[in-house]
């Protein structure tokens, strides 16, 4: 389960997942953020991992890059900073996979893991 909220002020997107993420709940999240009416060019997600099962493969890890990037590609997005944040040491490193400075198609994509909400926000909004 998920829930996605945007605050048009700090133009910050907050993801909220509880229980198991997969690679179709993450596909499914992507297309609700995407989504959001009136998004700017430059985006914050702060994606928040507490008391989650990530069931990944490292194939579809890689898939799941893929599809970002081309969903990426079909928007008007130009910049992506993704802040996450986790409570457990196997999803930190796990993070680790997501954690990059990297241009994808038409759009810069850097991502951060945090330990806490607080730290994750206030480096998205120094971005």
């Amino acid at each position: 389960m998920f829930q996605i909220s945007y605050d048009e002020g700090s133009n910050i997107v907050t993801a909220i997942t509880s229980d198991a993420y997969d690679a179709q709940i993450a596909k499914e999240q992507m297309h609700q953020i995407i989504d959001i009416p009136n998004l700017p060019e430059t985006i914050r997600v702060l994606r928040i991992y507490r008391k989650v099962s990530f069931s990944f493969t490292p194939a579809e890890v890689k898939e799941h890059f893929d599809y970002v990037q081309n969903q990426l590609n079909n928007t008007h997005i130009k910049n992506c900073f993704l802040a996450v944040v986790t409570d457990n040491p196997l999803n930190t490193a796990l993070g680790f996979l997501y954690q990059s400075n990297r241009t994808m198609g038409s759009c810069f994509y850097i991502a951060h893991v945090f330990s806490t909400e607080e730290a994750a926000t206030k480096w998205l909004m120094g971005n």
